[in-house]
């Protein structure tokens, strides 16, 4: 007689919050670990690349000036940097998708 009773499934909202909330935190505090391991791997010459660029949008051409290399030079110091960011980053990409 039971069996063909339905089961009403409750949606437990506080605990979705904070699982989120814990996910989201876990994913924070790995990438600002990442970004600290990146920070050791980063020459002078990468970091300061990485801040010219990314965080204070100056061109190519002005970041060239003020380190007195060519674009060559630069191109070269840009690919590392890179590469050494993508390193770190990647499992954290990946485990963020994993998460959604």
């Amino acid at each position: 007689m039971k069996e063909n009773m339905k089961v009403r499934t409750y949606k437990d909202q506080i605990g979705e919050y904070v699982e989120k909330e814990i996910n989201a935190q876990r994913w924070m505090t790995n990438f600002y670990h990442a970004i600290l391991n990146v920070a050791k791997k980063l020459t002078e010459k990468e970091a300061t690349f990485l801040v010219e660029i990314y965080f204070r949008n100056n061109t190519e051409e002005n970041v060239c000036e003020k380190l007195g290399y060519c674009r060559n030079t630069l191109r070269k110091i840009r690919n590392s940097c890179l590469v050494k960011l993508w390193i770190e980053l990647e499992p954290i990409t990946k485990e963020r998708k994993v998460s959604q």
